[in-house]
């Protein structure tokens, strides 16, 4: 359920109620330089979606109307209790439309720092978003998140607790 939005950038008198699978996502990823225990480690991804949530329900905004493919670079370091990390990535998607805002190709970027407190706790900061360098509404996005992780001493298992 939603409010949609129309040509004009209006919602829908009733609003919108749909059910719909989202686009399934194909990722390859590979290490170029570094290992798990080494202070960086550069790596890239190549990714493809399907656009199943088009096929399952048309004119819904579940997903995008073709399929996309991507590139992504990847850093991540640290040392001592600080933690880095960096992804940069170029899409190619067709075009579409959400209200009088047009979609299509982009660049997605994000960052994210830590800090491990304890042996047991770190503070998380990510921020991340993307971009058609263009000034036109709707055609950069932006969000900040913070949180923290929680590493339950002789487990194998981090909890994580986020909030935007």
């Amino acid at each position: 359920k939603g409010q949609g939005i129309q040509q004009d950038g209006t919602a829908p008198e009733g609003g919108l109620s749909a059910v719909g699978l989202g686009d399934v996502e194909v990722e390859a990823k590979g290490r170029l330089h570094g290992e798990v225990t080494d202070p960086f480690a550069v790596g890239a991804a190549l990714f493809a979606t399907a656009p199943l949530g088009t096929l399952t329900s048309e004119d819904n905004y579940i997903g995008d109307a073709t399929p996309t493919v991507g590139l992504r670079g990847i850093f991540d370091g640290g040392a001592g209790p600080l933690s880095v990390a960096g992804n940069l990535a170029g899409v190619y998607r067709g075009t579409g439309r959400v209200g009088s805002t047009e979609l299509g190709p982009e660049f997605r970027y994000g960052v994210a720092g830590g800090f491990k407190v304890s042996p047991v706790l770190r503070i998380v900061l990510d921020g991340f978003g993307s971009t058609k360098f263009s000034s036109k509404n709707g055609t950069n996005a932006l969000e900040v998140d913070g949180g923290v992780q929680v590493f339950p001493l002789g487990s194998p298992i981090v909890i994580h607790a986020a909030g935007v």
